[in-house]
């Protein structure tokens, strides 16, 4: 997956998924640093990256524009450490590439994964 994490995510994080064969940079390695939440959208959207992040934002925006992509992933785990975020990755992504690639907003909390299909209705 190609992977842009928000500014609300540790930059380390890119790293972790890189050792699982993701691509993935982080909003102030493309200067995006402090950019409106749309502007980042839009940069995914042309890159073809998924967002990650901890904000409700990017779903909501989402789901109110009616766009079928990019599809965002927000984790809702409070403190999201290095050892649970590889653990997820480790655990969980693979499954994930289908809904990523046909447009989706995807939940991660400790209820487990829940997916939503772009555009919601």
């Amino acid at each position: 997956m190609d992977l842009l994490l928000d500014e609300n995510m540790l930059p380390s994080f890119c790293a972790i998924l890189q050792e699982y064969g993701h691509h993935a940079r982080h909003v102030y390695s493309v200067g995006l640093g402090n950019a409106p939440d749309e502007a980042i959208l839009d940069f995914a959207r042309q890159a073809g990256d998924t967002i990650l992040t901890n904000d409700l934002d990017f779903s909501r925006i989402m789901a109110l524009s009616q766009a079928e992509l990019p599809s965002v992933i927000t984790f809702r785990l409070g403190a999201l450490n290095r050892e649970l975020f590889r653990n997820i990755v480790l655990l969980n992504f693979t499954s994930l590439e289908e809904a990523v690639r046909e447009g989706s907003l995807i939940t991660i909390d400790e209820g487990g994964i829940r997916i939503r299909k772009l555009p919601v209705c």
